[in-house]
């Protein structure tokens, strides 16, 4: 099991799944509006260190303020493709992002309403679920 930051604790996912079996998963299509889904931009999804696995210890919004101290992440919102929707899950009550957090930091960043959204039902995840 992963160790997750206490203030992630109460709603991220405590295993991995293989992102490249998600894309494949059905899911509900819809729209939604960006600022429903930016408040995972003020969590500290991501890694500070390229190469070290998830740290948990970046927030995507400290990338969208300040690109030049995060060139990693920010290269890599500049090369999301929006074309592709945002994949998401209800887990523990609350909708969660599982793959797109880079495409919503280039949503916010360029200003685009609104954004698609697949919903993929949870336990077809944990079907592809790794080991942490």
């Amino acid at each position: 099991m992963k160790r997750l930051p206490p203030e992630l604790a109460d709603w991220y996912f405590t295993y991995n799944w293989d992102v490249k079996e998600l894309w494949k998963l059905k899911g509900k299509s819809i729209e939604r509006e960006v600022a429903s889904l930016e408040w995972h931009l003020d969590a500290p999804l991501w890694s500070s260190k390229q190469g070290k696995g998830i740290l948990f210890d970046l927030r995507p919004r400290e990338v969208l303020e300040n690109p030049r101290n995060h060139l990693y992440h920010w290269n890599r919102i500049e090369e999301a493709d929006t074309s592709y929707s945002i994949c998401m899950t209800n887990y523990k009550g609350c909708e969660v992002i599982l793959d797109g957090i880079h495409r919503l930091a280039k949503f916010v960043h360029m200003k685009i309403e609104p954004v698609n959204v697949k919903l993929i039902n949870e336990n077809n995840i944990r079907k592809i679920a790794t080991p942490s």
